[in-house]
């Protein structure tokens, strides 16, 4: 039997062992995580380009782009804060290809 048949195996063993109460919330939370994977990626490439947008812009702009007073330089900084949150991280990418690819997310950090 191959690794993945064992693991499928496992874990029909365990979820059999389950009563319903423990299975609905196996469900929720299993829904929960899908929809954490879905949305993290499309965050991150959210992010990315807002940061390439930016980027463009205040390179446009010019010196008038860092000055306190221009709203660019505030969502300049704001943009930046928002990409090194914990939720837009490359590794997101990697979760949701392995969503999509139908691969085990049990070691998925997200």
């Amino acid at each position: 039997m191959a690794d993945s048949e064992q693991s499928g195996a496992a874990q029909a063993s365990r979820l059999g062992n389950m009563s319903a109460v423990d299975f609905r919330e196996k469900l929720r939370q299993l829904s929960e995580d899908v929809a954490r994977v879905r949305f993290r990626p499309a965050c991150t490439f959210a992010s990315e380009n807002a940061l390439s947008c930016i980027g463009q812009l205040t390179e446009i702009a010019g010196a008038v782009a860092i000055l306190r007073s221009s709203p660019l330089e505030r969502y300049e900084r704001d943009a930046r804060a928002a990409a090194k949150h914990l939720a837009m991280s490359p590794a997101a990418y990697i979760a949701g290809g392995k969503l999509v690819l139908g691969q085990d997310l049990s070691k998925a950090r997200f």
